[in-house]
């Protein structure tokens, strides 16, 4: 009977673990049903609010890539 226990609870520890990194799917701005991992690694950013937005929430070390034209938008200060 213990074993059994012990079966039902890695069971159950393994649905919690797998669920906890399922796909998520949304709908963007044009409609679209776009599929998203759970986690993150890398992101490229395309408008400069979302750059504050990551740098607030301590994620600029995922930033892969930003739009070249910022510099000459936001001036050579926006690396900053």
């Amino acid at each position: 009977m213990l074993s059994l226990r012990s079966f039902a609870l890695v069971c159950a520890s393994m649905l919690f673990a797998f669920a906890a990194q399922a796909d998520r799917t949304i709908t963007d701005q044009l409609g679209r049903q776009v599929t998203i991992p759970d986690r993150v690694d890398k992101v490229v950013v395309l408008q400069h609010q979302t750059l504050n937005i990551l740098v607030q929430l301590n994620a600029q070390q995922d930033i892969v890539g930003v739009m070249s034209s910022w510099k000459k938008q936001l001036g050579p200060e926006f690396a900053r």
